[in-house]
């Protein structure tokens, strides 16, 4: 990632790689939140993090990152990329998508 030099789009290319061809899910969505925090005002990031999370089964964090890009940009631009999203986490949720696993970023170690 330093080798990225902070390029959101190189980052989300790895994000994609480390999930699709290292299997590493705590990887990816540690990148993607990474893109988001960077980049906070970017819908397009935050959408992707919100796909991140829905294929690696962190569904209610994808609900919540649904309502953070409501709030991004102005009032109704981000009612069809919402939609889209929702869409998708119901198809996730009925699909029967095994219980959120614990999230990268809530380790215990002390």
């Amino acid at each position: 990632l330093e080798a990225s030099g902070g390029d959101p789009n190189l980052m989300s290319a790895y994000a994609d790689f480390a999930l699709l061809r290292l299997g590493d899910p705590v990887l990816a969505v540690r990148t993607s939140r990474a893109i988001v925090a960077a980049h906070p005002k970017v819908p397009a990031y935050r959408a992707n993090l919100v796909k991140m999370l829905i294929q690696t089964g962190h569904l209610d964090e994808a609900q919540m990152a649904i309502a953070d890009l409501r709030r991004v940009g102005s009032v109704g631009s981000q009612d069809a990329p919402t939609a889209e999203l929702e869409s998708m986490l119901a198809l996730a949720r009925k699909q029967g998508a095994v219980p959120s696993p614990p999230s990268p970023d809530s380790s215990t170690s002390q």
